[in-house]
């Protein structure tokens, strides 16, 4: 599954995607961003536009309006997306882009017993950021009025390249191209069209790099420091 990602500033997002922010503040880089954290995000109805959702969907009849841990709503299968009480009032109504530049997974010496973990992070190749497939809710708080929107990123079965680093459940994000993204996001298309971005990627459209540890930022900055 996906479950830790690491997001570029605002400002780098908007230059490069030719797309608009309204917020009021730049938001900084952060490279270990844990579900229930705002991530950056480009939905259908707004495909001009830079938001930040809270990653975990909350779902429309929670109570309090916060991440269900229980659920854990951060990952959407693929498998369920046509059967979920959850997930199929969102397809083809309310789908989103993650701008990222990677996501870590652990790679372990022992999968069953799940010992000696070794983190990796994964990027896109020849992408300056690591696009994936999602859906977004909003949340009405009952009382105030307020609305919280969240999202969650689409898993997929692993191809060889991830399931040997993934290699407890074999999963991966359903990474998505410049072009693959535009039909993801473009309403005009049915579900059975725009589902046919999520193809899975080939094991050349990813690198990965083993990490000491998740978040040690002197040695992101000496090997992951993009130009």
């Amino acid at each position: 599954m996906c479950g830790r990602i690491d997001i570029p500033e605002t400002e780098e997002i908007t230059t490069v995607l030719q797309v608009k922010y309204e917020g009021e503040e730049n938001v900084p880089a952060h490279i270990n961003v844990p579900p229930t954290l705002k991530v950056p995000v480009i939905t259908n109805t707004k495909p001009d536009t830079l938001q930040y959702f809270t990653w975990s969907v909350i779902p429309p009849y929670s109570k309090t309006g916060l991440p269900d841990f229980k659920m854990s709503t951060f990952n959407a299968t693929i498998e369920r997306l046509e059967e979920s009480g959850l997930w199929k009032p969102l397809i083809g109504k309310k789908h989103c882009l993650f701008i990222t530049n990677g996501f870590y997974e652990w790679q372990y010496e022992d999968p069953v017993k799940k010992k000696g973990s070794k983190p990796h992070l994964i990027r896109a190749k020849n992408s300056r950021f690591t696009l994936m497939a999602g859906l977004w809710q909003v949340w009405k708080n009952p009382t105030t009025g307020e609305f919280t929107p969240s999202c969650s990123i689409i898993t997929l079965p692993a191809n060889t390249l991830m399931a040997e680093i993934h290699n407890t459940k074999g999963r991966m994000p359903a990474f998505l191209t410049t072009e693959t993204a535009k039909i993801w996001l473009d309403q005009e298309l049915s579900f059975e069209e725009r589902k046919k971005a999520l193809e899975p990627v080939p094991n050349e459209f990813l690198d990965f790099y083993p990490v000491k540890k998740v978040g040690d930022v002197e040695e992101y900055q000496e090997k992951f420091k993009i130009c």
